[in-house]
């Protein structure tokens, strides 16, 4: 049984909806059934309650924003300054990048820095939040991106060493599809596209993805027959739309 006590700090969980909060999650549930000890502190919105919840392997305390950053900060620091702590994450959201390098050094522990796409790039050119950026990555420890540009961007403008690349991805070992959702897909197949091919969109579907460049390129190809298969009924709809009226 491990004997490693993480402190989490994050902006993203649930009860939080979007693919963010589901990903934290599963990190923490895996880490978790390892035997890592992980203490959640959740930055939230106001009206949710300052309160901690005893869970499996750790506790979840949901902090909620007070009049200003320094005020919720102090009120988070007043509640986890007297914790032994192995290590300490910051995982993505403007009020996490701005403790962590000062609750690391406080608290005296290693500080790994889990940055999301979005955190970089609404920070990178905004000068003050630039310094967050790099006052965050002077303290970390280790500093993980899920993209090979994010790293190499951190690395070169930031001068940091130890940034890993840690992409998104499936565990076949864990996950295999169902008998009834093999059988599904090829039904659906068979009576929505034999003879097309099937681009599968999945996931958050939203605009700064690049959704509407992609339907315009998709409705701009000629001569080709496209099947758009994802789960947002409406993007769907405006993408046959489009490409009809192309075509």
């Amino acid at each position: 049984m491990n004997t490693y006590r993480i402190l989490w700090l994050t902006e993203n969980y649930p009860p939080q909806r979007g693919g963010m909060a589901q990903s934290c999650d599963r990190i923490i549930d895996g880490l978790r059934k390892e035997g890592f000890v992980i203490d959640i502190i959740h930055f939230i919105e106001r009206g949710v309650p300052f309160q901690t919840i005893q869970q499996l392997n750790g506790t979840y305390t949901s902090v909620p924003f007070k009049d200003s950053e320094s005020h919720t900060l102090n009120l988070a620091w007043n509640h986890l300054q007297n914790k032994n702590i192995s290590v300490l994450v910051c995982f993505g959201g403007y009020l996490s990048v701005l403790a962590a390098p000062v609750f690391a050094k406080w608290l005296a522990a290693p500080l790994l820095s889990m940055i999301r796409g979005n955190d970089f790039d609404t920070s990178i050119f905004t000068p003050r939040k630039r310094d967050l950026l790099r006052d965050l990555f002077d303290v970390s420890t280790a500093i993980c991106s899920v993209t090979t540009d994010k790293k190499e961007k951190i690395e070169k403008y930031f001068d940091a060493k130890d940034v890993e690349y840690v992409p998104n991805g499936i565990d076949l070992t864990g996950w295999q599809p169902s008998k009834s959702e093999l059988d599904f897909a090829a039904k659906w197949k068979t009576e929505n596209a034999s003879e097309k091919l099937v681009l599968g969109i999945f996931g958050q579907l939203k605009a700064k993805k690049g959704l509407d460049f992609f339907i315009h390129a998709v409705a701009g190809i000629a001569n080709h027959q496209k099947s758009i298969c994802c789960s947002s009924e409406k993007l769907l709809k405006k993408l046959f739309r489009l490409y009809r009226y192309r075509k």
